[in-house]
């Protein structure tokens, strides 16, 4: 018998391969396609109350630019009201700020229901409320040429400002999710205040981004930070899985349809192989010898093989994904 690492390969050989094959295959199927979805589109950062050790900072080689034009969006949901505030993200680049001082180059906050944004060092009241239990996408833009920003929620516009001067995000800052917090040379000093919420699909973009392209954004990746694990470490357990979240969705929308196009496009040359592969099964059915992986003509055939690997890709991808009610 000839061994598998020659030109030439035996049956055994074959419905061996055929075998780790098939096993890879179903493999990749049955953990790509549960319900999971790439990055971290598909989990949400769950707060607690009382949970002051649980926050999200950017990765260790992750930075921000400087920036003199920028886009920041994020999707926020409240689980309690609290007159104090609570905070969905601070950013700070300067380590010599009075731990005090409330403001900081960038954030997001919600005091007794109502907007807050802190821009440049700036407080910026916003008259919208954010209600209780409800998803809310929250974007700001800044162009440094015009001097404006922008506020919208749910991909409307709510606050225009101009700001006095021309200003700069700065580089390399420190950025933490769920928290206020202040800079020192060696380390972060996290404010115990937690945030009681869900945070989820922060994204930044190196330039300001109009009322149309706002309108119409829905999972776009950031181009400076994503929500990406790579970009992101979390202290404590509160990232978690939701196949609800629509981001999640559309990865698999996204999937399934250039799928379907694919399956479209090659739909007569698949239909005309599997008729001629069909007469051969006919014409092979008395002569080959049965196995449990099909005949040996069947296992010495690398194109039955490639067939029957694209008939199991398009089976697999044939489930149906629910609607979301997210926005």
């Amino acid at each position: 018998m000839i061994s598998c690492g020659t030109q030439y390969c035996s049956s055994s050989c074959w419905m061996s391969a055929k075998a780790h094959i098939v096993s890879a295959v179903l493999f990749f199927v049955l953990t790509t396609y549960q319900g999971k979805c790439a990055t971290l589109k598909n989990q949400k950062a769950v707060f607690q109350l009382n949970a002051p050790d649980e926050y999200g900072t950017l990765s260790p080689g992750t930075s921000i630019p400087p920036l003199d034009s920028f886009t920041l969006c994020i999707d926020i949901r409240l689980r309690q009201n609290n007159m104090k505030g609570m905070t969905a993200f601070t950013y700070n680049t300067d380590t010599k700020r009075i731990p005090s001082n409330p403001n900081h180059d960038l954030g997001i906050m919600v005091i007794n229901r109502k907007l807050i944004i802190w821009l440049f060092h700036q407080r910026i009241n916003v008259q919208k409320n954010i209600s209780l239990a409800n998803w809310h996408s929250l974007c700001l833009t800044w162009s440094g040429k015009t001097h404006k920003t922008y506020i919208y929620v749910n991909k409307t516009e709510v606050l225009s400002k101009t700001l006095n001067s021309y200003y700069e995000l700065g580089q390399n800052g420190s950025l933490v999710l769920g928290r206020k917090h202040s800079r020192e040379p060696d380390r972060l000093r996290v404010d115990p205040e937690t945030f009681v919420g869900d945070l989820y699909l922060f994204r930044l973009w190196d330039h300001a981004k109009g009322r149309k392209a706002i309108s119409q954004l829905n999972c776009e990746d950031g181009n400076v930070i994503n929500w990406d694990s790579q970009q992101w470490d979390f202290s404590g357990s509160i990232l978690e899985y939701d196949d609800s979240l629509p981001c999640c969705q559309s990865f698999h929308k996204s999937r399934f349809k250039r799928s379907g196009n694919q399956g479209d496009s090659s739909a007569s040359s698949d239909s005309n192989t599997d008729s001629s592969l069909e007469e051969t099964d006919k014409g092979t059915a008395t002569s080959s010898t049965a196995s449990p992986l099909g005949t040996s003509s069947d296992i010495a055939s690398p194109q039955r093989l490639d067939i029957s690997l694209r008939g199991l890709r398009i089976v697999s991808l044939s489930t149906p994904v629910k609607n979301s009610k997210y926005w």
